[in-house]
């Protein structure tokens, strides 16, 4: 929980609530979300989440662009939220959107994506690392695949330092 007040204190916005085991971090107010946005716009996400980012930017755009909420403009807004998350059926990334993986997002992401198994398999155990993906981001993963490979050249011939 301490992670999220830190988060909190230093983007000036949002709130932490203790839910028990859990504890979540929200940001509510426009103000907020816009700071929210503008850091994301700068420091673009890499997965499926980018899309629901893109499209929840757009939607907010829409809401604070027009100070009467007419009913095209709900609608359109609905319609864009029920678009994002489980309700995605394009996970086509915009022309415009270019991946950056860096050994600290790779990180971010096995912490996120990752795990790790161990399976009775007869007499001997396997033990098992995976990376899940449901939106078949075949390009990410390629994108992946492609950094790792560079990085493990690198400590080969001793260009990156290993700590």
């Amino acid at each position: 929980m301490k992670i999220l007040h830190f988060i909190k204190s230093n983007l000036d916005t949002g709130e932490v609530r203790d839910r028990g085991t859990n504890a979540i971090f929200t940001i509510r107010t426009q103000k907020g979300i816009a700071k929210l946005i503008d850091i994301l716009s700068k420091n673009s996400l890499n997965s499926k989440k980018y899309l629901d980012f893109y499209d929840f930017k757009k939607a907010f755009e829409l809401y604070t662009r027009f100070e009467v909420k007419s009913p095209e403009l709900i609608l359109e807004i609905t319609r864009i939220k029920n678009g994002m998350n489980k309700g995605r059926t394009n996970f086509s990334m915009p022309i415009e959107h270019s991946y950056r993986i860096t050994p600290y997002w790779l990180l971010g992401f096995v912490e996120g994506d990752g795990s790790f198994f161990i399976r009775k398999k007869k007499k001997n155990d396997q033990l098992y690392f995976s990376i899940v993906q449901h939106s078949r981001d075949y390009e990410l993963m390629n994108k992946i695949a492609d950094f790792y490979t560079i990085y493990l050249l690198l400590i080969k011939k001793r260009c990156v330092r290993v700590v």
